[in-house]
């Protein structure tokens, strides 16, 4: 489930329906883009491609590149960044 779902459904409680439209604005006033990422997807993807020529980066130190905590890239954007597709 992607982590945005949550903040998803509370931001989209028009009726209990959350049609295309809801959707759409929804992601938008998160400011997710069309690909699923926000501001600090980008941010921690750009450090591990740009920084440290596409990793491997530990998690302390990306965290510090991005102005995170550790915990917070620990539990909310690594489970994300290590899926793989299928």
């Amino acid at each position: 489930m992607p982590r945005f779902a949550q903040a998803d459904a509370r931001l989209a409680h028009f009726d209990g329906v959350i049609t295309q439209e809801v959707a759409e604005f929804s992601l938008k006033a998160l400011e997710v883009d069309e690909h699923g990422f926000d501001e600090m997807d980008k941010r921690i993807l750009h450090a591990i491609i740009k920084k440290y020529n596409g990793g491997p980066v530990g998690v302390s130190t990306l965290a510090v590149a991005v102005g995170e905590e550790p915990g917070t890239l620990e539990e909310v954007y690594e489970p994300y960044l290590i899926q793989e597709v299928s």
